[in-house]
């Protein structure tokens, strides 16, 4: 199966989709506060990385289990996110990129 995942900022979920059916498969809750807004996924697909807007975070999901494995405190307002390919190829972590300065996780 094909999965999907994608930030639903109103509920605070991220939400686990059937990418041929379109079918909702489950959601996974972020902590009390998060508006998840960008997402990124690690090269090996294993994580996904998402922006928790004023949840002043980012949330790693464990994709094979489908759950939240921690957060990143980030500081204020992190909207986005992004990936630098080059840094992954020598097995570094990715960088989360705020407004002002990038943040390595």
């Amino acid at each position: 199966m094909v999965r999907a995942r994608a930030a639903c900022e109103n509920g605070g979920y991220v939400a686990v989709i059937d990418a041929r059916s379109h079918k909702l498969l489950s959601k996974i809750q972020l902590p009390t506060g998060s508006l998840p807004m960008g997402t990124a996924v690690s090269r090996d697909g294993k994580e996904l990385y998402v922006s928790t807007g004023r949840g002043n975070a980012i949330a790693i999901i464990d994709t094979q289990k489908n759950e939240l494995a921690t957060t990143v405190p980030v500081g204020n307002r992190v909207w986005g996110i992004a990936l630098d390919p080059g840094r992954l190829e020598n097995s570094t972590p990715p960088t989360a990129h705020q407004t002002t300065s990038p943040l390595s996780i």
